[in-house]
Order: structure tokens, then sequence, then C-alpha cells
């Protein structure tokens, strides 16, 4: 997110759920880092992703790094996931003026509340009758959980209970309730045993209930870990894909490259024995801390000079630019920064319109930006119809979009729906209003996401009964 220069003006309209910034003036100079702080919650819970944003004073923008549990994440927003296993985490952002190169930092401890994440019980999927096995009950919990076992009305305690089947019965369900002591809380995770004769061979059966295991929301060029898992004997073999690519066995590690906002992961169990499979799927996420960021706050034009810069990249790191999708081709009136993270124009061409993208590589690790759409036009908007209307009839809204540039238009509504008969198609609104003495705005929001401009127009409606029309 770009902070506003001091002294600068904006124009504010808040819409349903969002708000859209129009800058109107800015000034140009060099400050800070100043202020650095680390903005987000003092505690939170293990296995649930939250946010937290480094915010300074500092002009041009300044890129941020993370540090937290010996791992270094780039950007403003940093999420956070804690396994449950520490009682605090140390969070450390440094805020980096790319222009003066003066940085400032900030800490804060967070508390990680006493939780309970990921109950499972390790062990094989058979026991032979008469023979003793062992199986475990594991959880991510902070303090250290208890363990409560339960098989046909017995109870156990401990992480590790020893079974041996008599073999009456061909299968058995293990249950085991993981507790926190401080809060009280518990999970609990069952597995289905089939017993076996020592004599026989392996009953066969499924694979049943294939699930992925893993987080809802994977980082750019970070390795996050998901398992694949189903009841199956013999045991299943695992077929990962994802992004048209194979990979066998039970785990796989991905690591998004950012250039797609979320990854379709998809895994299949099969049972050698049988050759039954099942399939199953998850989307991820994918948050991404290197955003390509235009340095003006002023639209791109014809003939005049601008800039975008690779945002949240490594200062470390080494930077590609892309221009709709293949290597960016460096002309007369183009140049890089030293350190390549910023590209400039000294005065737009038409040649110059595309998509752009930044790839910073360090370690082995490329992280491909959100993009920029570098594009000539303007964006106006206005919506049709009358001030006031009449109870119980009907009356036409449309919203009448000039786009010099490709843009999606939709409607929004404070408040609410319109009350009465009411119906939407594409850009028009029919409405027969059924309450007087009440007012009703409509908004229609014309924007290019990928150039990240927008307009917008409301228009404040009036009900009144036929009566109050009369002269």
């Amino acid at each position: 997110m770009r902070n506003p220069a001091p002294l600068s003006a904006w124009l504010v309209l808040a819409l349903t759920g969002a708000s859209f910034h129009f800058p109107l003036k800015a000034a140009a100079f060099t400050m800070g880092p100043y202020f650095a702080r680390i903005i987000g919650p003092k505690t939170v819970d293990p296995g649930v992703g939250t946010d937290f944003t480094c915010s300074a004073d500092c002009s041009p923008s300044c890129t941020y790094t993370w540090s937290m549990e010996g791992k270094t994440v780039q950007g403003q927003v940093a999420t956070v996931t804690p396994s449950g296993k520490t009682k605090s985490l140390e969070l450390e952002c440094t805020a980096l003026n790319p222009e003066t190169g003066k940085s400032s930092k900030a800490t804060k401890t967070v508390g990680v509340n006493g939780g309970l994440v990921l109950v499972r019980i390790i062990g094989p999927e058979t026991a032979k009758a008469k023979e003793e096995t062992d199986f475990t009950c594991s959880a991510d919990c902070s303090p250290p959980c208890t363990y409560i076992w339960s098989l046909e009305g017995q109870t156990a305690q401990g992480p590790v209970v020893t079974l041996t089947p008599s073999g009456a019965t061909k299968s058995l369900v293990l249950e085991c309730t993981a507790l926190n002591p401080d809060t009280g809380k518990s999970l609990k995770a069952t597995k289905m045993i089939q017993v076996i004769s020592p004599s026989t061979d392996v009953i066969q059966m499924g694979p049943y209930f294939a699930r992925i295991i893993g987080p809802k929301m994977a980082a750019a060029g970070e390795g996050t870990d998901f398992t694949c898992s189903a009841d199956c004997s013999p045991s299943c073999t695992y077929t990962w894909s994802m992004d048209g690519k194979t990979v066998q066995g039970e785990e796989v590690t991905v690591t998004p490259s950012g250039a797609t906002t979320s990854l379709q992961l998809e895994c299949t169990a099969l049972n050698p024995a049988t050759g039954k499979s099942a399939k199953t799927t998850e989307t991820v996420q994918v948050k991404n801390p290197v955003a390509l960021k235009p340095q003006s706050v002023t639209e791109p034009s014809l003939g005049e000079p601008f800039s975008l810069t690779c945002a949240g990249a490594d200062p470390t790191a080494t930077i590609e630019w892309l221009k709709d999708g293949y290597d960016m081709t460096i002309d007369a009136q183009m140049s890089l920064s030293a350190d390549k993270s910023t590209v400039r124009f000294t005065s737009l061409l038409p040649s110059h319109g595309g998509f752009y993208r930044c790839a910073p590589s360090k370690g082995g690790s490329r992280i491909v930006s959100t993009g920029y759409l570098l594009s000539y036009g303007k964006l106006s908007v206005s919506v049709s119809g009358p001030d006031t209307v009449v109870v119980g009839k009907e009356h036409v809204y449309e919203c009448n979009a000039n786009c010099e540039i490709e843009c999606s238009i939709y409607w929004t509504f404070r408040g609410g729906l319109p009350s009465g008969s009411y119906s939407q198609r594409q850009t028009v609104i029919r409405w027969t209003p059924d309450q007087p003495d009440t007012t009703q705005v409509f908004t229609c929001v014309v924007e290019n996401t990928a150039a990240r401009r927008s307009a917008t127009y409301s228009k404040t409606v009036k009900v009144v009964e036929e009566a109050d029309l009369l002269p």
C-alpha cells in the first residue's frame, strides 16, 4: 500500500466494502523512514493465519523486510501462522528508503493463545490378531496436550497406546482426544484399523476419505508442505497434479511463483492391490509480497515521464523485468535504476503500453510480482434515471460508462439492496419501490484492476407517495 506524501490532498469516496482513493496532488521529495511501526493484534491463535502490516512515513515509498522465527519475508504485509508449539513470537520489520538507503526497524512481541492444531493418529492401517501394535496420538499444542484414547467402550491415557486385538471383529475404530489443559479445548481424531489373522493375507480396502492436509494460503517464493492421506489397505500410493506437473509421494512441497493468485492442487490415492483410486482437490490462495507500483499518483500519459517500482523485493535480489510475458526490451526512452528495482520512462510512447511485471531472484527462489497494465485512456461513468420516484411504479436506472481502456462495470448499494421489486440486467436496473419517505443510493463503478484505475458515480433517489407530487 502506498503511503500518501505529506500535504497531499485526497478525495475519498466510501462504498460498500471498499474505498476508492483519487489523488489530486502530491509533492515530490525524499524523506524518512520515520516512525516505523508494526500494526496487528497483540495475540494470535495457533494454526490461523493473521496479517501484520509494517508502516513508516517515507517518501518515496519504503520497501519492507520482515524477520520472524529465523525466516525473512519481503513486503509490507506478512501473514503469521503459529504452529501452537510456542507461547510468543518476535516480529521484526525493517523499512528501507530505496532512494536514500536509510532504514528504520520496528519490533513487536505477539502472544500465541493456548491452542490445539492438527490432531492425528500415527500407526498402521492393519493390526494382527493377538499381537501387540502401537499407535501414537500427536497434536500441535501449547502447553503440551493430554491424550485420551477410546476403543469399544474402554479408555486409556497417554500419547501412545498398545492394541492387542482378540480377532473377534474384523475392524476396530480407534479414537484419540487431545485436550489442552490451559484452555480446555479438545480435538478428536479417529482411525479405522483392519484386524487380520497372522496366517491370512492383508485385507484389501479403500481408498476412503481422501483429503489434502495443509494451509489455505501459501506465500510466493516460499516452500509450503502439503500431505495427501486416505484410509487404505494395503497402504495407498499418491500422485499429485499441479500446474501441469505430476509428483509422486504422500507429501509435496509447493513453492508458488506469484504469477497467479491461487493454486489448484489435486491428489489421487491409489490402492495398488485393487487398482481402485480416489481423487481430492484443494484451492490454495497465493500471497504475493512483491508488487509492481507506479511512483507517481498521476495516470500515465503519452509524452510524459513515468516510473514503475518493484516494491517488496529483497534489496539483495537480482531483478528481471517482463512485458506481456516476455523479457522487457529497453529503448532510448527507458532506463533502469542501479539496483534495477525501478524502470523509468523519460517520455511515454504508444509502444510502451503493455502488462509489466518484475521478477526478483535470490538463492534459487524466484518471485513473479503482481502486474501493472500501462495503458492510456480515461474512465468516466454516470447514472441516468429520476431523482424522485413514486411508490408502486416502475423506474429505470442505467449505468452509462465511457471507457477508453478495457473496463468492468458493476453496481453497489449503500445500506443494502433497494426495497420493493428489483431486477438487474447488465447495466440496467428496474425498480418498483414499496416504502415511501425513504432514500436509496445507486452507485455504479467502472474499473480496470490491472491498470489500477476506476471511476464512480452515485445517485441519491427519494421515494414519495404519488399524492406528495400533486400541486
